[in-house]
Parts: C-alpha cells; sequence; structure tokens
C-alpha cells in the first residue's frame, strides 16, 4: 500500500512540474518612426533581431509612423 502511495504521490509530483515548465512567452514591440525634423515616415520597414536564435522578424509603419510586432 505504501508503495503505491509513493508511486503515485512521484507521478504526479512529475507530471505537475512538466506542465508547469510549459509556460508561454509573449512580447510585444511598438513605436513610431520619425525623421530627423521630426516628421513621420509611413511605410519605413522595421526589423528587429531576436539576438539568441538569430530570428528576424519585419514589419513597416503605418501612414501615421506607427508600427507593431
Amino acid at each position: 500500500m505504501r508503495k503505491n502511495v509513493l508511486v503515485t504521490a512521484v507521478f504526479v509530483l512529475t507530471a505537475f512540474i512538466g506542465l508547469w515548465a510549459q509556460g508561454v512567452t509573449t512580447a510585444s514591440l511598438s513605436g513610431k518612426v520619425k525623421d530627423k525634423k521630426g516628421e513621420v515616415i509611413p511605410g519605413a520597414n522595421i526589423v528587429a533581431t531576436h539576438t539568441p536564435s538569430g530570428t528576424t522578424y519585419g514589419t513597416a509603419s503605418r501612414a501615421d509612423g506607427h508600427y507593431n510586432f
């Protein structure tokens, strides 16, 4: 009986730890592109690079100069 309880406890703890490690990672990046005069730049290409993996993400600024990743 004790062996069954111990095995069950170990199984439940192992399953819980495995589920706990499955976190969801989210992030966002936004801004406004302006030139030296402070005027917005519509259609500017913006590139962000995730340094550890080297993955790049790109977008273009909207008519008001704002962008979102």
